[in-house]
C-alpha cells in the first residue's frame, strides 16, 4: 500500500505542477515533455531577449545562448512551439512575447494553467531586484516581500519554486497584507541545502530565514498541494508562529482515500487505481528535467507524508481547505474527492472551514485566483479581529 501511495503522489505532482487539462493520462503524456516544434531565426529571437518585471515586480531575464533563448536566473530552455510562444520543463508554462503597433516586444505573456500574467520589459540599467537572499541556517534562500500588515502571509509552493509562479497572488493578496514567497533551497534564486529534503527540514529552514529577515509573527501559511503537508508540519514544529492555515487542493492521504473509496465507492476503486497508474508512466522522463533541489524533496516524499500524518492534531488555529471541484476526471469522481475530504476533515480537524472550488481541479490559485484572494482575506480580518492590531514591535 505505501508503495501504491508513492506511485499516486507522483501522478499528483504531475497534476500539480500543469494545474489543468482533459484527462491524467493526457497530462502525463502531452503537457509536459516539451521540444522544440519549429526553428526560429536567431534575429527574432535577439527581439525577446531583455529583462521583463512581473506583477509582484520580480524581474524575469530572457538572454540568447548558442540561439538557444534561456529565462530565469539561473537559465533555462526557452523551447520554440511557434516563432513567438515557447515551452519549458522547468516551470511548465507557456512564454508568450508580444509585440506592439511599432513591432517592438515590449511585453511577455506567461501562461500557466488558466491564470495569465504579463511582464512588462524594463531597462536592465536601471531595473532594481526586490528579491533578498536571506540565511537559512548555512545557505541563503531567495525571498520576496512585499505589502505591509499583520498577521503575515506566507506563500508555501511544494516542490516548487514560488516567487516566480505566484507573482500575481502575491501581488494581490500585498493589498491588505505583508506576503512573502521564497524559493526552496536548490530550486530557482536559492542556494542549496542539506539533505534529506523533507517537510521538517524545509520548516526549519524557513522559519530561520524568516527571523534572519525580520518577518513578524503570526504567520497565515498558504499552501497548495503538498504545500499543504509543508504548512502543516511548520504549524506542528512552531505553533507559537501560526495564526492560520489555508490549504489549496491540498494532496490527500492516499491510504486514507483508497480505503474510504472501497468502503463508500467500491465500484470506482478500482478504475482509480487503474488511471493513476496509467499516468505513472510520464515520471521518471518528468524528473529529469528538474532542478536538483526539486529533485531531493522528492526523494524524500515519503518522510515528508509521514510528517504530515503526525503533524495531527493541528494547534487550535483557523484552518481554510479550498478543494478543487471540477474533478480531474469526471463529475463523479470529483463528487467522490469532496466527500471524501469533507469526511477526513470532521475527523481530524474539526474546526476546518472546507471551500469549494467550483471551476478548479487543482492549479487554483490560478483557476480560482478570486476565491482565493477572498478566502485569505476573511481569514486575515478575522484574525485581526480577535486579536486586535498586530504592530511590529509586538510581533518581531
Amino acid at each position: 500500500m505505501r508503495h501504491f501511495a508513492q506511485m499516486l503522489l507522483a501522478v499528483c505532482y504531475v497534476v500539480c505542477v500543469s494545474g489543468c487539462g482533459p484527462t491524467v493520462e493526457e497530462e502525463a503524456s502531452n503537457r509536459f515533455i516539451k521540444s522544440a516544434k519549429v526553428t526560429v531565426n536567431p534575429g527574432i529571437l535577439n527581439d525577446y531577449t531583455g529583462t521583463y518585471a512581473l506583477p509582484s515586480g520580480v524581474l524575469f531575464k530572457v538572454s540568447l545562448e548558442e540561439n538557444q533563448l534561456m529565462a530565469g536566473d539561473p537559465p533555462y530552455e526557452l523551447l520554440p512551439q511557434t516563432t513567438r510562444e515557447f515551452a519549458s520543463n522547468r516551470i511548465f508554462a507557456k512564454i508568450i512575447f508580444d509585440r506592439d503597433d511599432s513591432d517592438r516586444v515590449q511585453q511577455v505573456n506567461i501562461q500557466a494553467a488558466k491564470q495569465e500574467m504579463w511582464a512588462q520589459r524594463v531597462d536592465p540599467a536601471s531595473a532594481k531586484d526586490p528579491t533578498q537572499m536571506v540565511d537559512a541556517g548555512g545557505h541563503r534562500l531567495r525571498m520576496l516581500v512585499s505589502g505591509t500588515g499583520g498577521p503575515t502571509i506566507i506563500i508555501e509552493d511544494g516542490f516548487g519554486s514560488s516567487i516566480l509562479m505566484r507573482s500575481m497572488l502575491q501581488a494581490e493578496l500585498s493589498k491588505f497584507a505583508r506576503v512573502i514567497t521564497y524559493d526552496h533551497a536548490g530550486t530557482g534564486g536559492s542556494e542549496a541545502g542539506p539533505n534529506p529534503r523533507h517537510a521538517g527540514q524545509i520548516a526549519g529552514e524557513l522559519r530561520i530565514a524568516l527571523k534572519n529577515a525580520d518577518i513578524p509573527t503570526p504567520y497565515v501559511m498558504v499552501g497548495g498541494s503538498i504545500g499543504a503537508d509543508y504548512i502543516s508540519v511548520f504549524a506542528h514544529k512552531y505553533p507559537e508562529d501560526v495564526a492560520g492555515l489555508v490549504w489549496l487542493d491540498p494532496t490527500p492521504d492516499w491510504e486514507a482515500l483508497h480505503d474510504w473509496m472501497k468502503l463508500n465507492a467500491p465500484s470506482r476503486a478500482k478504475s482509480f487505481r487503474k488511471i493513476y497508474l496509467h499516468g505513472i508512466s510520464s515520471i521518471p522522463d518528468l524528473m529529469k528535467h528538474q532542478e536538483l533541489g526539486r529533485l531531493a524533496e522528492w526523494g524524500a516524499i515519503e518522510e515528508t507524508r509521514e510528517q504530515a500524518r503526525n503533524s495531527l492534531p493541528l494547534p487550535n488555529i483557523p484552518v481554510v481547505q479550498i478543494t478543487g471541484a471540477a474533478g480531474h476526471q469526471t463529475i463523479q469522481a470529483a463528487s467522490d474527492k469532496v466527500k471524501f475530504f469533507d469526511s477526513w476533515l470532521k475527523i481530524n480537524i474539526p474546526q476546518a472551514k472546507h471551500v469549494l472550488a467550483k471551476n478548479s481541479r487543482h492549479a487554483i490559485f490560478a483557476t480560482d485566483s478570486e476565491l482565493v484572494i477572498d478566502e485569505i482575506q476573511l481569514l486575515i480580518d478575522s484574525i485581526r479581529q480577535k486579536q486586535g492590531p498586530i504592530t511590529e514591535s509586538e510581533s518581531l
